[in-house]
C-alpha cells in the first residue's frame, strides 16, 4: 500500500509530466497577473523522468497525455509594509487528459483555487509565516465512465492546506501543517476505500537547517541555498477511513512517514 493518499487535484499531480510557459506582470506594486499554458512532455521525456509506466495502459499509473494546451492563470493582490508582507490570490487550471493511452477520448479537469500568505520580516532574527490554500476540482470523467472506470462522469475533489512556520536567525525553521482532501463517493474509482470516498486528513511536522550564506564574506555564498530537512507526516484519515475493514486491520496511522532530505540550488 502506498504511503500517499490516492487522490489529489490534477494541478498537484503533473510534476515531471508537463511543461509550459507563462507571462506575468506586476501593476502598481500591488496587483500581480499571470497567464500561460502547459502541455504534456513527449513519451521519451516522461520515460526519462520515470513517469511513464509501460506495464499499464492508464494515465493513472503515471503516463500523461494532454489534449493540446492546458491554460493556467493567477491573479493576486500583494503588499509589503514595515516588515510585513501580505498576499491573497486566485488561480485556476483547465486540462483535458487522455485517461487511456491506447484509446481515444479525454476527461476534463477544472481546478479553481485561492491562497493566502502572510510573512513577518521586520526582525531578521525571528521570521514568521502563515500560508493557506484551497482547491476545488470539477472532474468530467466522460471517457473513464464510458469505459467502466468510474461509476459516474461528474466528480468533485477538494483540497485544503494550512501551514505555519517560524525561522530563527535565518538558520533554523520549524513548521506545522494541516491538510484535508475530500471528494464524492464512487464505487469504482474508490473501490478499495471502506467508505468508497477519497477522503484523507494529515498533519505535517518539519524542521529545517540552513547552514550557509547568511554572513557576508563567509566564502560559502555558493551554498546559500543548501537546506537539510526532516519531515514527519501523521495521518488521521487515509483514503476514506480511519481504519480499513478489509481484514488487514491497517489503520490510517500505519501510513505515517518520516522523511530526511537535503536540497541544493545553485
Amino acid at each position: 500500500m502506498t504511503n500517499n493518499p490516492g487522490a489529489k487535484p490534477i494541478l498537484a499531480s503533473l510534476g515531471g509530466q508537463v511543461g509550459g510557459a507563462t507571462l506575468y506582470n506586476m501593476f502598481a506594486n500591488i496587483l500581480y497577473l499571470e497567464a500561460g499554458a502547459y502541455t504534456s512532455f513527449a513519451k521519451y521525456a516522461q520515460k526519462g523522468m520515470g513517469q511513464w509506466d509501460n506495464t499499464s495502459t492508464t494515465n493513472n499509473s503515471g503516463a500523461v497525455k494532454l489534449n493540446g494546451g492546458a491554460p493556467y492563470w493567477r491573479i493576486a493582490l500583494q503588499k509589503e509594509w514595515a516588515g510585513h508582507y501580505f498576499s491573497i490570490g486566485h488561480f485556476g487550471f483547465n486540462a483535458s487528459i487522455q485517461p487511456n493511452v491506447s484509446a481515444a477520448g479525454y476527461d476534463k479537469y477544472t481546478d479553481l483555487g485561492t491562497d493566502f500568505n502572510y510573512q513577518y520580516l521586520a526582525n531578521p532574527k525571528h521570521i514568521y509565516e502563515v500560508k493557506a490554500s484551497y482547491i476545488r476540482e470539477h472532474q468530467q470523467l466522460v471517457t473513464t465512465n464510458a469505459t467502466g472506470g468510474a461509476a459516474q462522469p461528474n466528480q468533485q475533489l477538494g483540497f485544503l492546506g494550512l501551514n505555519g512556520m517560524y525561522t530563527y536567525d535565518q538558520t533554523y525553521s520549524a513548521a506545522l501543517g494541516f491538510n484535508h482532501i475530500y471528494g464524492n463517493q464512487d464505487s469504482v474509482i474508490y473501490s478499495t476505500s471502506p467508505t468508497l470516498k477519497p477522503n484523507s486528513e494529515y498533519f505535517t511536522f518539519e524542521v529545517d537547517y540552513i547552514p550557509f550564506g547568511k554572513t557576508a564574506g563567509s566564502g560559502l555564498s555558493s551554498y546559500m541555498n543548501l537546506k537539510f530537512a526532516a519531515q514527519y507526516i501523521a495521518y488521521t484519515l487515509f483514503d476514506g477511513a480511519v481504519k480499513n475493514y478489509d481484514g488487514s486491520g491497517r489503520n490510517a496511522s500505519d501510513n505515517n512517514t518520516l522523511y530526511f532530505n537535503s536540497w541544493l540550488s545553485f
